[in-house]
């Protein structure tokens, strides 16, 4: 019997998680779903004790090893990966440049009129790469295998884009000193690398400390994640693993079926039965499915096409309905979206924009499908 595909469940579960938490909220549990997710949980002793409520726990907390993982990701991939030479990593990286901006643009063009809603134009630009991945493998019978590298070489550079939109934009009142704690953790991890110390629990450590230090900065705590991803050594010594692989090969499954469905259940949940239609159609819903749907199409296909025409040739072997497929797939904003729309608004405006990503997303999914599957 073939074994499932690791990228495939994964998505499944993402899946799963997210239709729970609809079902919870919408079939009577909004009041516990709310209450547990505000419920304040306190972890360390005092003086050194935090107390964060469980949804600010799994956003500021477990999604720092999401990051982490997409900090050594992009470490990987700039080392000896799509992105290890300037003229491999100029594709996806223009590509996904221009996947940011039109998406940005759309949602500016419907609801940037609105100042409250101006805050909230770079929730569309995001790509989630977990369903990314998921989609890109179900229907890889489909697609060139440079067009599947072509696609997560453009998500880790979108991914990284959206580590630089969190921050710069959506940072509180910075506390300097904090930061430069931060900056010598850093130093301190490059020293550690430099010399060759191999021994993870200096790295764990080390990355503990700056995780903490960024989280009492003002920077979102997410950053320290992927600062240490991308600082710990890629390779180990002789005969020995990576620190690397070895956190990789720890955290990955704990992060795919953990912490990212656990972030969905806390995050996806929108009461839709109590919506009025004047939420559900609200600019800030439409802005939002449309950047994603319309936005990205347009910003990834228009990229690939107009670089083709100034001789950077589109993945080999890929028709151009092949890579309109792979565009409506990079509309899938979810995780990475609802993530910066958390950090974006504020609680009263989440339920539109759960709504407008998780349409947009379902629709460039839809059409991605529809797109790539057809035989002529």
């Amino acid at each position: 019997m073939k074994k499932a595909d690791p990228e495939i469940l994964g998505g499944a579960v993402l899946l799963l998680a997210s239709l729970a938490a609809m079902l919870i909220v919408n079939g009577g549990g909004a009041e516990l779903y709310h209450h547990f997710l505000s419920y304040k949980l306190k972890l360390g002793v005092s003086p050194f004790a935090l107390e964060k409520t469980i949804h600010h726990w799994i956003n500021d907390g477990l999604m720092v090893l999401f990051f982490l993982l997409i900090g050594i990701e992009i470490h990987r991939e700039i080392r000896t990966g799509s992105l290890r030479t300037l003229r491999q990593a100029l594709l996806p990286a223009l590509t996904a440049v221009g996947g940011f901006i039109v998406p940005a643009l759309v949602f500016m063009a419907i609801a940037g009129q609105v100042p409250a809603f101006a805050a909230a134009w770079s929730i569309p630009t995001a790509t989630d790469i977990a369903f990314a991945v998921a989609l890109i493998t179900v229907l890889k019978k489909h697609v060139p295998s440079s067009l599947r590298i072509f696609l997560l070489a453009l998500a880790v550079a979108d991914d990284l884009l959206a580590i630089i939109v969190i921050a710069v934009f959506y940072t509180a009142d910075v506390i300097w000193m904090n930061l430069f704690l931060v900056a010598g953790a850093a130093l301190l991890l490059i020293a550690k690398k430099r010399f060759g110390i191999q021994m993870l629990w200096v790295y764990v450590v080390t990355g503990f400390f700056m995780w903490l230090f960024v989280l009492k900065s003002g920077v979102h705590a997410t950053v320290a994640g992927v600062i240490i991803g991308l600082l710990l050594p890629l390779q180990g010594e002789k005969g020995r693993e990576a620190p690397a692989d070895t956190v990789e090969h720890a955290l990955q499954p704990f992060v795919r079926w953990l912490i990212v469905p656990l972030f969905a259940l806390a995050n996806v949940g929108v009461d839709v039965t109590s919506m009025t239609a004047e939420t559900a159609f609200s600019l800030l819903t439409i802005a939002i499915t449309l950047g994603l749907f319309i936005g990205k199409q347009i910003g990834v296909l228009g990229t690939v096409w107009v670089l083709e025409k100034c001789g950077i040739p589109r993945p080999h072997g890929a028709s151009w309905r092949q890579v309109y497929g792979v565009a409506c797939i990079c509309g899938i904003g979810f995780t990475m979206s609802l993530f910066i729309g958390a950090l974006a608004m504020p609680d009263d405006m989440q339920p539109q924009i759960r709504l407008g990503v998780i349409l947009g997303s379902i629709l460039s999914a839809i059409t991605a499908t529809l797109v790539l599957r057809r035989r002529v």
